[in-house]
């Protein structure tokens, strides 16, 4: 009789979430790490024993070699009656009376960490779920950490023959790891939780988890996916609020969105995502975010139409595709210049493999001595194909800045008389911004992302290659994009890693990007979302970490089979603006250019590739040019700090 009470009490559960209502009960989230008395815990979990009655906490996990920090924490900081640990090792028990009557006498019960399929095959059916149930039904807190927090969601990722790593999840959502179950705790019926997202690049793990669901004839569920030290607390309004030193994300499955299987790939339309940070709230019946104030607007335009192709791997044999498909483009222009600062073994390696499909090339090593060679000028004047692979970008910046060879590539790039493929962690260099030290351990965890402006061939976005290789910090390229695309305000941040590559072609005044390979790329949109960087740290230093929080950005998942149109219809073209921005041209005396340059730094370059003048401009924005021969001159201006600006012009 009291099992079927409960079973009742569940579908009144069920049914209210389906319609929107409120749950009777109270979630308490966890995504992970220690916790620490006086830091980041002391909220939320300060919170469970607030929204409790008897304010007695029952913290249940396997494994017996545990200590007392955690019940005393509850009890000396945060403000609980009384708090004990209870071992429940098995099923046995699990199912033990005495331990049913115990736990329904606390008001919060707490999961600890471990592995959830232990919770799941050693908890599932058993009086221990029953008291949880009749907790949660009386208006008790059910909260989890880590693992604990897998098993509380509706759609549940059991780990039953271990874990999926989240490339796994995106790359074939049907592997043997992906083992999902709605049988266990229905306090939150349509959603499924993740946690450790932030450290272990989850994002597309729990993705990969919605997709898998819903592929199976469900409906997708709500994802929500917790960082290590963050914690979501959800009150029985279905309003939840996060705490912590980083961030929740909210994936729902947007409207027109289609999972679906490209071979074996993931590919999704329209995710929407939004991601809480300390302090913000979300209203889940209806999505609403609340706690931005900032709108988030991209005021760059993609402008040069260079075609581009941008390789998610270092690792040549995961570039083998983008190679060929690279050389066979206007396949009249097969002569390559290699850009380089190394000389070695895979530099070797890369170009014997352009060799094979029919290419001809040349390395170029980017450093100053090469700077004013009237060969390379000849090189870089009548080849088309430009491939950038292992440059230092701070040492690739000065060649194209500071020699004449430089500036002379750097203006047949951005007239689009160059196509352009970059391998590896060069296709970074890409975008308008980038992130210089993507690979040091620790980096965005301990607030030291070292973001710097890019080359600016998408002036929209941010590429991130290598996001799931082990050569980098997971963490770094997870965040990484979304906090560049909220602090330097983008419209765009793409994901790659091994086994693909994006290729951008200009396509009647759009760019078509095409993802390519055997694995999905992940594109992130920025629709004028609301937005800003959290101000919690998790190291002694006190930095942030680099978490960006926002309303709502759009995620797709992209192979071929799914192009993707950036519209640059609205946009004006740079160069074209620029050069009306220079007048008279033809100049016989001077020129006069935009003030807003006003004491930036110049060059003037012939057509040679000589330097024939250098400056800073002068108030009102003229430059001397009296003295030059007649000619086609390029004008070069330090406009940023990590870009040039181009002008073109003739001297009569």
């Amino acid at each position: 009789m009291k099992k079927i009470i409960l079973l009742l009490l569940q579908l009144c559960i069920f049914y209210n979430w389906g319609i929107g209502q409120t749950i009777p009960g109270k979630i308490l989230l966890v995504g992970g790490g220690s916790e620490s008395a006086g830091g980041w815990s002391d909220e939320p979990y300060s919170w469970a024993i607030e929204e409790s009655e008897n304010k007695r906490v029952a913290i249940i996990g396997v494994n017996s070699d545990v200590s007392n920090w955690l019940p005393n924490y509850f009890e000396e900081t945060c403000d609980a009656i009384y708090a004990r640990n209870f071992i429940v090792p098995n099923q046995t028990v699990a199912n033990l009376q005495s331990l049913y009557d115990s736990l329904i006498t606390y008001d919060v019960i707490f999961f600890r960490g471990g592995d959830q399929y232990d919770y799941y095959g050693g908890y599932k059916n058993t009086l221990l779920q029953d008291a949880v149930n009749e907790v949660f039904a009386s208006g008790g807190v059910i909260a989890g950490t880590s693992a604990g927090l897998h098993i509380l969601s509706g759609v549940v990722f059991t780990a039953r023959y271990g874990t999926v790593y989240p490339e796994e999840a995106i790359e074939d959502p049907y592997n043997q790891y992906m083992t999902l179950s709605n049988d266990f705790f229905s306090f939150l019926p349509e959603m499924i939780f993740e946690s450790h997202t932030a450290e272990r690049a989850r994002f597309a793990r729990v993705i990969g988890f919605m997709g898998r669901w819903q592929l199976d004839g469900n409906q997708a569920p709500l994802g929500i996916a917790v960082d290590d030290k963050t914690a979501f607390c959800i009150n029985s309004d279905l309003v939840g609020k996060a705490f912590g030193t980083g961030s929740v994300g909210i994936y729902h499955a947007g409207d027109n969105n289609n999972f679906r299987l490209s071979e074996q790939k993931l590919i999704a339309d329209n995710l929407q995502v939004s991601q809480l940070i300390h302090g913000t709230e979300i209203n889940l019946n209806t999505l609403v975010v609340t706690g931005f104030d900032e709108i988030i607007e991209n005021d760059s335009n993609e402008s040069y139409g260079i075609p581009l192709w941008l390789s998610g791997s270092d690792n040549l044999s995961d570039n083998e595709q983008l190679i060929v498909d690279f050389c066979n483009y206007q396949s009249d222009f097969d002569s390559i210049v290699l850009i380089t600062n190394q000389q070695n073994s895979e530099v070797s390696n890369l170009i014997a493999r352009f060799v094979n499909h029919g290419s001809f090339v040349s390395v170029v090593e980017a450093n100053p001595t090469n700077g004013n060679s009237a060969a390379i000028n000849r090189i870089f004047t009548h080849w088309k194909k430009l491939v950038f692979y292992q440059n230092d970008y701070l040492g690739l910046l000065d060649y194209l800045q500071g020699t004449p060879n430089g500036l002379l590539l750097s203006d047949l790039i951005f007239n689009g008389q160059k196509n352009i493929a970059m391998i590896g962690g060069d296709s970074r260099f890409a975008g308008k911004s980038l992130i210089l030290n993507y690979d040091q351990e620790y980096a965005s965890y301990d607030g030291l992302l070292n973001v710097k402006e890019g080359l600016g061939f998408l002036q929209q976005m941010i590429v991130m290659p290598n996001t799931f290789a082990q050569s980098i910090d997971n963490e770094n390229a997870a965040t990484g994009v979304p906090y560049v695309m909220i602090s330097e305000k983008l419209g765009y941040g793409l994901w790659l890693s091994e086994g693909n590559y994006a290729r951008l072609l200009p396509a009647d005044q759009k760019y078509e990007l095409v993802v390519a390979g055997n694995f999905p790329g992940i594109l992130a949109i920025n629709n004028h979302t609301k937005g800003k960087l959290t101000d919690q740290s998790a190291v002694s230093s006190g930095l942030p970490r680099n978490i960006a929080g926002f309303s709502l950005l759009s995620y797709k998942l992209l192979d071929e089979s799914s192009p993707y149109l950036i519209d640059l219809t609205n946009s004006i073209n740079d160069i074209n603006f620029q050069q009306k921005l220079l007048y008279p041209n033809p100049a016989s005396e001077f020129i006069q250019i935009n003030e807003a340059l006003t004491g930036k730094a110049y060059k003037i370059i012939d057509s040679s590739g000589k330097i024939r003048s250098s400056g800073i401009i002068a108030s009102g924005g003229i430059i001397e040019v009296s003295f030059l021969p007649v000619g086609y001159y390029i004008l070069v201006v330090n406009s940023k700090i990590n870009s040039v600006t181009t002008f073109k012009f003739n001297v009569l």
